[in-house]
């Protein structure tokens, strides 16, 4: 980013404190952490939240000569702790550990005397908030919510009514980062927010926030496929390394566990505030790994998987048609909350960061080519489309994880957005040949095939169960 935002870390979950617009600054300044927040872009977004790394300097702030005349948001879930399947692969490592508590030299030392960081398996799947974690921890779900609910109410808050709709899936960690969010937004501006519950559930069709619950089509195992009987060199390095001191003990470590090594790290750190698992990793390890996870993102959410597109597509669509009508439409502010797997189908139906590569090494790092799928969705992550009003004329531009991302062959506009008119060729062109509904085939379990939420959420009652997950 340009030297107005050096040495901010914006809305990462660290301790934030307001800057007035007459500073000339947009965000709030963040304080530092004494966590390496330098390797969180290398953990595949299972740690905490950080800024998109690769800014174009493209400043953040509104055009000379424009305001914001419309605003969407989508948004992934704040830290969290591990899902429930990946806490049971974590707890079944753990106790493959324990055995040798105490026997560890080299690196492995700090197995000698540690203790897990999940401390009951009830908070698998759960958000991290000041309830269940040392309330110092500055990389909370909570805070992370928080700060984000400040940022919306600071930069878009002229645009909000007496009333608006919040739109969350029915997963328990995203509807209780959109009740944080609702709740900073409620405070800083006084205005009344409506929260509405989208189900997950393949039912729901096309009606959806994840629509892949409707996709009977998707082969979700496509990246682990890519993978499937393959030995990376790399995670034979880091065994030998760590197991030079240890050859005494009867340990045997596999790549699955390597690998579950470093989201240990990450999530212990969006836990506990830092973990000393991630000192087992030099910065190639890491580097390595991040390119071999984003392959694997590539073939399970991004272009390389068939349905991506078409699941992404829904919301894609959605978010065209509310930019299409915005002259009309009273609501000038749509906040959405779901998961990264969406988030990454709606970025590649999108096409933001496709560079037209379609296949990967599988022996060494590809630096040139890989889609960093998982620098869009780190936890907290958010994307913005804005629409800009610059004299007579509308623009459309993106802003990811606090970067501009413009869009591809379309920034001709005011700060590299794209007009309006290019706009809506671009968009016809990237979904040309998508059709959600007959590419999954969606009516094998739903006849749901047209997402509405946005236009009937006060005719119809969006308000089902939260579940746990």
């Amino acid at each position: 980013m340009l030297s107005v935002l050096l040495g901010l870390l914006a809305l990462s979950g660290i301790n934030a404190a307001p800057v007035s617009k007459e500073e000339g600054k947009s965000y709030y300044a963040l304080n530092s952490s004494s966590t390496d927040s330098s390797i969180f872009p290398l953990l595949n977004g299972q740690g905490p939240h950080y800024d998109y790394p690769q800014s174009f300097g493209i400043p953040v702030e509104v055009p000379d000569q424009c305001t914001v005349e419309h605003v969407q948001m989508l948004a992934r879930h704040g830290e969290r702790y591990p899902t429930a399947s990946k806490g049971k692969l974590m707890t079944a490592l753990w106790k493959k550990l324990k055995v040798f508590q105490g026997e560890y030299s080299g690196p492995l030392e700090i197995f000698n005397d540690y203790e897990f960081f999940v401390s009951n398996k009830t908070y698998f799947d759960q958000l991290t908030n000041s309830s269940d974690v040392d309330p110092s921890n500055p990389y909370t779900g909570a805070k992370t919510a928080d700060h984000l609910g400040k940022y919306i109410a600071y930069n878009y808050g002229e645009l909000f009514s007496d009333s608006n709709p919040v739109f969350t899936s029915s997963s328990g960690r995203v509807h209780q980062t959109a009740e944080y969010v609702v709740s900073a937004l409620e405070k800083e501006l006084g205005v009344k927010i409506d929260l509405q519950i989208i189900q997950e559930d393949a039912k729901a069709g096309a009606n959806s926030l994840t629509p892949a619950d409707s996709c009977t089509t998707i082969n979700e195992d496509l990246g682990d496929e890519r993978f499937e009987n393959v030995t990376l060199p790399y995670t034979t390095d880091i065994r030998n390394r760590w197991m030079k001191k240890n050859s005494n003990l009867n340990l045997t470590l596999e790549q699955d566990d390597i690998e579950l090594l470093v989201d240990w790290c990450a999530f212990e750190t969006s836990v506990k505030g830092s973990s000393a698992v991630c000192d087992l990793f030099e910065r190639n390890d890491l580097i390595t790994y991040s390119y071999y996870a984003n392959v694997n993102n590539f073939y399970r959410r991004g272009a390389g998987n068939p349905m991506s597109a078409p699941i992404g597509s829904v919301l894609v669509n959605a978010s065209y048609n509310l930019l299409a009508q915005s002259d009309d439409a009273d609501n000038k502010v749509w906040l959405s909350f779901s998961h990264d797997t969406d988030i990454q189908q709606f970025i590649t139906a999108l096409g933001l960061i496709d560079n037209g590569v379609t296949d990967y090494s599988l022996e060494q790092v590809d630096f040139q080519n890989i889609q960093q799928l998982s620098w869009v969705t780190p936890m907290g992550a958010r994307i913005f489309t804005e629409k800009l009003k610059c004299g007579n004329s509308s623009y459309v531009r993106y802003i990811v994880n606090d970067a501009v991302i413009p869009v591809p062959g379309c920034s001709s506009g005011p700060g590299f957005s794209c007009p309006m008119e290019d706009f809506t060729e671009y968009i016809t062109d990237r979904l040309r040949d998508v059709d959600y509904v007959s590419n999954c085939e969606v009516q094998k379990v739903s006849n749901t095939t047209e997402l509405t939420f946005y236009w009937d959420y006060n005719e119809v009652d969006y308000n089902g169960p939260v579940d746990n997950k």
